[in-house]
């Protein structure tokens, strides 16, 4: 018998600073979140969404199941707030891997 390996948390950082607005940039974003949320349902993974601008950041999903839920909040997103600058938790993560 072989154990499933348990389920992980996806957090989709998304930029909603007022630059997204352009060139169809967020709606770009919301494809390739989209795109992360339905392989994430097919490993049973929870997915959390947070979102940041020049404003700071904001969680707009915490940690859930239900990709529903998480589309009807990324299909919601807005922009606007200005230039987005990386919060303080994004800039000190170590890089990827460590």
């Amino acid at each position: 018998v072989q154990a499933s390996p348990a389920p992980g948390l996806v957090v989709l950082g998304v930029d909603a600073s007022g630059s997204m607005g352009g060139r169809r940039r967020l709606e770009a974003a919301r494809g390739a979140a989209l795109a992360l949320l339905v392989d994430a349902y097919q490993h049973r993974d929870r997915v959390a969404l947070v979102t940041f601008r020049a404003t700071g950041a904001q969680t707009v999903l915490r940690p859930t199941g239900s990709t529903e839920i998480a589309r009807a909040r990324l299909e919601g997103l807005e922009t606007g707030g200005g230039g987005a600058q990386q919060p303080p938790p994004l800039r000190e993560a170590p890089p990827s891997g460590q």
